[in-house]
């Protein structure tokens, strides 16, 4: 036999199988066939077979005793209430529900003989509510449909025996309790349908913090191997710039203790410090008695290039050694006037062909 689902009712042996989840019912057949209905549909579907047996009761009752206008009437008018209310019930007038069970529970005691034993048609309206509605219903039906009943009767005859009493409650006692375990189960189903919700909401949360602490993790990653890609990149620059700086300040031996120097570009205070540390290891190295400083390369001497010259020259002449400016142009020579730097017996020369040309002499 095929195993239910949790929830499940068997129904007529291995035929039928009914689910309950929060207001839906899933009816599954031999086989893989499977139908879901709505407590909606299924309220519907009560009230337009009513409808529709009204109506071909009412068929019934022209084709056998047209001539009987009581007995139309009788018939009519259900039909019409029944037609109507599943009408306006369609059209979304949910009290069409608990009057088709009051309907139901003044018009059944009122029409059904009492002359004879105990009828099941009595149950009609309980059972109505039993389905439309929900269990004060139930118990509200119950006790109209016996209290006319019981007044139609006179409290006397097979109604009012404590023998019919009994079953009668019983019966109804039966409903009531189903209709209080199916809304159990429609509150339970509910709670669990919102649980497994929350829970899955929850690993939807859980599951995109955890996609987005790894984007963030690559790219804290990829940022980290950025700034470690440009801290070597401004190593190798450092590095290159340094050697740069190293090749362009070139110590030439001319003669055996005179040096060219030729000054190449623009300089900060950087690389003056840098010519006065290369300058005085040059001198002291090759023991030069004079350094021949070419600044014809340098496109821009201002104050702070004509200060560096001048510590150049003092500390050169510490060592002994004299520093013969080379290559003074119109623009230098006004910037050494205006910044009142102190080279006071310094050699200048136009060009190197001179300051060698007097060197030789």
């Amino acid at each position: 036999m095929r195993e239910l689902p949790p929830g499940a009712l068997l129904i007529n042996g291995d035929t039928m199988y009914t689910t309950l989840d929060t207001c839906v019912y899933s009816v599954y057949l031999k086989g893989n066939t499977a139908m879901s209905f709505t407590q909606r549909q299924i309220n519907l579907g009560l009230l337009g077979s009513m409808a529709v047996g009204s109506l071909l009761l009412l068929v019934a009752v022209l084709g056998t005793a047209s001539n009987n206008v009581g007995a139309i009437a009788s018939v009519a008018i259900p039909a019409l209430l029944a037609g109507a209310l599943t009408f306006a019930y369609w059209r979304g007038w949910e009290l069409a529900l608990p009057v088709t069970v009051l309907i139901a529970s003044v018009v059944v005691p009122l029409t059904i003989p009492l002359d004879g034993s105990f009828l099941p048609s009595t149950f009609i309206p309980a059972v109505l509510a039993l389905v439309l509605t929900g269990v004060r219903a139930v118990l509200l039906s119950a006790v109209i449909v016996m209290g006319l009943v019981l007044i139609r009767v006179g409290g006397a005859g097979n109604y009012a025996l404590i023998a019919t009493q009994i079953p009668y409650w019983l019966v109804i006692g039966g409903m009531v309790l189903s209709r209080l375990a199916r809304d159990t189960a429609e509150r339970l189903a509910h709670a669990n349908a919102q649980v497994a919700e929350a829970l899955a909401l929850a690993e939807r949360q859980t599951l995109a913090r955890d996609t987005q602490n790894i984007q963030l993790q690559e790219t804290l990653a990829a940022l980290a191997e950025r700034a470690q890609a440009q801290e070597t990149l401004l190593n190798e620059n450092a590095a290159q710039r340094a050697a740069l700086v190293a090749m362009s300040i070139p110590m030439l031996p001319v003669q055996l203790d005179v040096l060219v120097v030729p000054l190449v570009g623009a300089f900060d205070s950087t690389r003056l410090h840098l010519l006065e540390l290369q300058l005085l290891a040059g001198i002291t190295q090759h023991r030069s008695r004079a350094v021949l400083l070419d600044v014809t390369g340098v496109p821009v001497i201002d104050a702070a290039i004509a200060r560096g010259l001048e510590n150049i020259v003092h500390a050169s002449r510490l060592l002994g050694t004299e520093i013969i400016i080379v290559g003074v142009r119109p623009e230098v020579a006004q910037t050494l006037i205006s910044t009142n730097i102190a080279i006071a017996g310094t050699r200048t020369f136009r060009d190197l062909a001179a300051a060698l040309h007097t060197l030789r002499r």
